[in-house]
């Protein structure tokens, strides 16, 4: 089968920044989860068999199967978890052809594309399901290439592809275009100007969005202040922070736990 007739059925998903003592029991699941570690290291337990994860790790548990999972403490994880269901175009349900466990590294067009669809889930604007279905599709396109199609490029500068990583793991710290630019061994003008011409974006720009996008989630959950977001996503100053955060979102913070 070449998959090319895969209808997604997106029943849940969230971007979970782990708390020290998360652990998700032993259960049989009625759904494919779909989990693509970014941060932090833990275990998974898939079918009765264990397997360490980090950054950059892809776990698939097929639908009937079992799964387990526990965090290691001093690094916990995050992570983008989808439970779907797939269908072929005659509605007979399908299960992904993938390993229960593999490593396809941070790739910042995965990255960009759970961005997205993070953004719309939590926001659930009209014709969400629209769009959230057209961006599973294309992230489960990006794992079938990977798996199956050995297409691993990518069109970015190498140069930016690891600034954006860096600023993706430190997002929650003091991040300079100086320090940024020294890492990956250019001068800090021409770093500056390199990014922007590649992304789009200045550093600055790319940096507040990466640090709204989370904030967003954690404020969505309901489980913490603004005050707590704030100093989670890399703002010292709160009140700096919802000014940030109105300017990207079109909202101040505290607005978005009554908008889901």
């Amino acid at each position: 089968m070449l998959y090319d007739e895969i209808v997604p059925d997106l029943r849940y998903f969230v971007c979970r920044h782990c708390a020290p003592g998360w652990n998700m029991p032993a259960s049989t699941i009625g759904f494919i989860d779909l989990t693509y570690v970014f941060r932090g290291h833990g275990t998974y337990t898939v079918n009765g068999v264990q397997y360490p994860c980090g950054p950059g790790d892809l776990v698939c548990i097929p639908h009937g199967g079992t799964r387990q999972g526990k965090i290691k403490l001093e690094e916990p994880m995050s992570l983008y978890a989808s439970n779907l269901l797939l269908f072929d175009l005659s509605g007979r349900d399908i299960q992904l052809p993938f390993p229960p466990h593999s490593h396809i590294g941070l790739r910042e067009d995965l990255l960009a594309l759970y961005h997205e669809l993070n953004t719309a889930w939590v926001r659930k604007r009209p014709g969400y399901r629209i769009l959230v279905r057209s961006l599973l599709l294309r992230i489960l396109h990006l794992y079938l290439s990977v798996f199956f199609f050995h297409d691993d490029a990518l069109d970015l500068d190498l140069h930016v592809k690891k600034a954006m990583r860096l600023i993706y793991e430190n997002f929650d710290g003091d991040i300079e275009v100086v320090d940024l630019a020294r890492q990956i061994g250019l001068n800090p003008s021409y770093f500056g100007t390199l990014f922007h011409q590649v992304t789009g974006h200045t550093v600055k720009d790319y940096l507040n969005r990466i640090r709204t996008d989370h904030a967003e989630n954690l404020l969505a959950s309901g489980e913490f202040s603004v005050k707590e977001v704030a100093n989670r996503c890399g703002f010292e100053d709160h009140f700096y922070f919802s000014k940030v955060f109105k300017r990207y979102k079109g909202i101040p913070p505290s607005q978005v736990s009554s908008l889901l």
